[in-house]
């Protein structure tokens, strides 16, 4: 039945439709919408499980050895830094400022380069070697290692370790932060650092600059003096001690220093023969958010605050140390890794092994799973092209 709506208009009631026009609009939109919402949920939920199963196969590619026995694969930055802790003991110990230094460095050749400059240093300082390192000190060595890193072969780093984060992470960017280092205008001027990405000055080492060594000597001398952790709880203690300790103007970035704890307290705990984290029954996944700086949006994005860490491992198929999941988390599940069909990486997880095997004999460091992915490009279907769209995960469009 037609039902009319009478307007009066200029003492006249005029017959309109507009009211219900626009009553059936009204509805047809939030009705577009509710199914547009149905939708994006249905395709997120398909998403998620596509990302879920992605991760379960890299995990298993990164905790397995051609053999098939368990193993532990680090990043290469990790396990170069543990081998040059003990070479720079004395180093750190007179110096704390170049633990953070290479903590920050990220690359091989970088703690090769400061391993020469603290050689060159100890050769031509007057300083007694029982004594500490003075803020000026601590300036030479870093732009001489600097100097060294013109000469460095990075790519292999960049590409693996380095990737995605160069521009908050690195040597580079720690020199320019603290004003070591300066974009070059010319490649003409002396006193330069040309390495891939770009031509750096040599800085004046200024009263400004001094500080910022001070500081730097500061917060290292607050992680290299870190008990081992051996539980969750412990973990958190230390976190939570660190960030009041260490100078306020080097724990300000909400990334960069909790990255820096975290690796500090893995260095430490595989030195002193801890494999892994105690885990107690009532951890929650709400507890790490604050614990883990890496990617946590995956913590929240796989299971509710509330869920129990065990059911949140069981999951997504981890089982692999807690102190290491956010970082796997953040390799695995990038962007970058969208694009990667999750049972073509199951089919092909035993050659994956064995080529990430071969990856590490070469080149000293295990690869980033989008290098090692890539490598696999030869394989008929293994890239999977449809990858996960922007709209996926920006939600459903508001219908004006």
């Amino acid at each position: 039945m037609q039902v009319f709506t009478f307007v009066a208009r200029g003492g006249q009631l005029v017959c309109s439709l507009a009211p219900q026009v626009a009553y059936v609009s009204s509805q047809t939109k939030m009705r577009g919408t509710q199914l547009e919402k149905a939708a994006f949920q249905r395709k997120s939920a398909k998403n998620l499980d596509r990302q879920i199963k992605l991760f379960r196969s890299l995990w298993w590619v990164y905790s397995h050895c051609s053999a098939g026995r368990r193993c532990e694969v680090l990043p290469g930055d990790v396990t170069a830094m543990m081998k040059y802790k003990n070479l720079l003991a004395d180093a750190f110990e007179r110096c704390p400022g170049l633990f953070v230094a290479l903590l920050r460095g990220k690359e091989g050749p970088w703690y090769a380069a400061v391993l020469v400059a603290w050689g060159r240093y100890c050769k031509r300082s007057a300083v007694p070697k029982s004594s500490d390192v003075p803020a000026e000190g601590l300036a030479f060595i870093l732009q001489s290692a600097a100097r060294e890193m013109t000469f460095a072969c990075r790519d292999r780093w960049t590409e693996n370790v380095g990737r995605n984060v160069s521009h908050h992470s690195g040597w580079i960017a720690l020199l320019l932060q603290k004003g070591l280092l300066r974009k070059a205008q010319s490649a003409r001027k002396l006193d330069l650092v040309k390495v891939s990405g770009g031509i750096y000055k040599i800085a004046p080492v200024t009263a400004a600059v001094l500080s910022n060594m001070q500081k730097m000597s500061a917060a290292g001398k607050v992680l290299l003096e870190m008990k081992v952790p051996r539980t969750a709880c412990e973990w958190r203690a230390r976190v939570t001690q660190a960030a009041k300790d260490a100078p306020r103007s080097e724990t300000r970035n909400r990334y960069i220093w909790p990255w820096l704890v975290r690796l500090a307290l893995i260095i430490s705990m595989r030195a002193a023969g801890v494999k892994r984290l105690q885990v107690p029954k009532d951890l929650r996944v709400r507890d790490l958010h604050g614990l883990f700086p890496d990617q946590k949006q995956h913590l929240k994005r796989f299971g509710p605050s509330e869920t129990p860490f065990k059911e949140f491992a069981k999951k997504i198929g981890y089982d692999g140390p807690l102190e290491l999941l956010t970082m796997h988390l953040c390799f695995y599940c990038s962007c970058t890794m969208a694009g990667y069909c999750p049972e073509e990486v199951h089919k092909n997880r035993r050659l994956l092994v064995r080529n990430r095997e071969q990856y590490e004999s070469e080149h000293g460091l295990a690869p980033h799973c989008a290098v090692l992915c890539k490598s696999m490009s030869s394989v008929p279907a293994f890239r999977f092209r449809d990858s996960i769209s922007s709209s996926d995960v920006a939600g459903p469009r508001r219908m004006s």
